[in-house]
């Protein structure tokens, strides 16, 4: 059997350019890498999860804690601008690929819990917009992986994790546990922040696994066929948070309108003005590899 070089080269080039991971947090005006906000990620930091039920869903895959993280101080009510990569932050670095369709999904947890229990509460989600037939993926890559997180201006003040999360919904007509070949891909990543400022708001808490369903209508979706919405998985986003749904959220069924139940837009970082920066310039490039073995923590790269 004959195999085209072309479409070899096209399915490593695709392959590429699939995946992504949250590598800075700007807080203030300074850029803050992995170590300082952001948790040190494991040797393959760009790979999805996609057990929903996985422990590796809470903070991604193979979670490294360290004791030596900082916690960034924020003021309740500003933005933590988050900036999401494919391998590297350098400009010929791609954000992730134009065919992963979805979400971007933020969640926060006091830091004590370290994440364990009915702890995690929704600040943020974007999702897809009819009147445009834009995803907030898109959104991401047109705005070099950038995306502005507001905290809630009445959160209690006190230390949390913040927890990043893209849904790429390229291969979610399927559900993984069915077919291991596919399934929706979770790229999620926890940083460090202490609340400032801020009120008494103290939100309803779920638990992370365990927000989300295999059959919920926004992890098993298909992109490859017409749509006119999208519901955003997981729980409403809390009193003070950010949604951008044209659909319907927190929900188990797909919904029969476009209503919108919450009005406040997301908001996306735009500006090429400097920012403060407190790692070396030189940067390690990622290697991607395939995994042969599956377990609760697998990922494909497909």
């Amino acid at each position: 059997m004959k195999i085209s070089f072309v479409s070899v080269v096209t399915t490593l080039v695709t392959v590429a350019q699939a995946h992504t991971y949250l590598s800075h947090l700007t807080i203030a005006g300074t850029r803050h890498p992995e170590g300082e906000c952001l948790e040190p990620y494991p040797k393959l930091r760009n790979r999805p999860v996609l057990f929903v039920d996985s422990p590796d869903l809470t903070c991604g895959l193979n979670r490294t804690k360290s004791a030596s993280v900082k916690s960034c101080p924020v003021q309740a009510g500003t933005d933590v601008i988050a900036e999401w990569h494919h391998n590297n932050d350098s400009p010929s670095d791609d954000v992730i690929s134009a065919s992963h369709k979805g979400p971007c999904i933020f969640y926060m947890a006091p830091a004590a819990s370290e994440g364990k229990g009915d702890v995690w509460f929704k600040i943020f989600e974007d999702g897809y917009d009819p009147s445009t037939k834009t995803w907030c993926i898109n959104k991401l890559r047109d705005n070099k992986g950038k995306i502005a997180v507001k905290i809630p201006p009445s959160l209690k003040p006190g230390d949390y994790l913040l927890r990043g999360e893209v849904i790429a919904l390229h291969n979610a007509d399927a559900i993984h546990t069915e077919n291991p070949k596919r399934g929706a891909q979770f790229y999620v990543h926890c940083g460090h922040i202490t609340v400032t400022g801020g009120g008494s708001e103290v939100p309803k808490g779920y638990a992370i696994p365990g927000v989300y369903k295999y059959t919920d209508p926004g992890v098993h979706f298909n992109v490859h066929k017409p749509f006119s919405e999208y519901v955003i998985p997981g729980p409403p986003v809390c009193a003070g948070g950010t949604s951008n749904s044209k659909g319907t959220t927190g929900q188990t069924k797909p919904p029969k309108s476009q209503a919108s139940s919450a009005p406040k837009s997301a908001s996306y970082a735009t500006s090429s003005a400097p920012v403060k920066t407190s790692e070396a310039k030189t940067k390690t490039r990622t290697k991607t590899k395939h995994s042969k073995t599956r377990s609760p923590s697998s990922y494909q790269t497909v």
